[in-house]
């Protein structure tokens, strides 16, 4: 258990779940700003996110199925309520927000740092299909995203379409992790990745991420120690198994790492 962020006393069980929710508030990883969590209804996620959310001082927003401009109106609210300005501060008021884009504007230039949770996240796709593309432009190394410190936390009991957000082509499928040792020295990549949800990943999947890191190469960048990491919800072909095996540089993570 993290000796500085003790689990409260009123969340029984869960320390698996919340030593690993504290280890990615805490991460001295600048770039690991996304985490995302599913789960069936009734098991307690809600009210877990929510007690790490108040430990971190961070923002909770629960959404409902609703229209986009009533979530939007919701989420003006519930800000405006974290900023001190809504009902439940002076103000009286709420932030009156147009789309999805001037909402995480507001949100990531609020929030300066600990964690934004996001339940129910599923709704909120329902009624806006561009907002997982949105997040991933602001969580981009020039978006907005990057005024603050925060690190998001979308949730939701609909596991499929979470699940959805880490497949295919799905916006938020690909990252890169780069840090700059020298200010003088080209920025180092320490590890590109992929997320397939439903589909066994291959030798296919590997090249990809090969090619890509040869892409960044030739932009300037230092892959000399890039780790290639493929995470699945499915598995992996055998032939990609054994070459990870025998090869550092190739990281897999499946479902028995992520929760053992």
């Amino acid at each position: 258990m993290n000796a500085q962020v003790s689990k409260p006393d009123h969340i029984f069980d869960r320390d698996r779940e919340w030593e690993g929710l504290v280890r990615f508030a805490t991460s001295d990883q600048t770039n690991a700003r996304l985490g995302i969590v599913s789960g069936r209804r009734r098991q307690g996620k809600t009210y877990l996110l929510d007690a790490v959310a108040t430990a971190f001082g961070g923002f909770f927003f629960t959404a409902t199925d609703s229209t986009e401009a009533d979530s939007l109106a919701d989420f003006g609210r519930a800000l405006a309520d974290f900023d001190g300005l809504g009902s439940g501060g002076a103000g009286g008021g709420r932030y009156a927000f147009t789309d999805w884009d001037e909402a995480l504007r507001r949100l990531f230039g609020t929030v300066g740092q600990g964690i934004i949770v996001i339940d129910e996240f599923p709704y909120l796709m329902k009624a806006s299909p561009a907002l997982p593309s949105l997040l991933q432009r602001a969580l981009g190394p020039r978006g907005y995203a990057q005024q603050s410190r925060a690190r998001l936390l979308p949730s939701g009991s609909a596991m499929s379409v979470m699940g959805k957000l880490l497949s295919g082509t799905a916006p938020l499928s690909t990252w890169l992790f780069s840090r700059r040792d020298d200010p003088g020295r080209p920025r180092r990549v320490l590890s590109l990745g992929e997320a397939k949800w439903d589909k066994v990943m291959n030798m296919g999947h590997l090249e990809r991420l090969r090619r890509a890191r040869d892409l960044l190469a030739v932009k300037g960048y230092d892959t000399s120690g890039t780790k290639l990491a493929c995470y699945s919800g499915a598995g992996f072909a055998p032939e990609l198994v054994d070459l990870a095996a025998a090869d550092p540089a190739i990281l897999l993570v499946g479902l028995d790492m992520l929760y053992a």
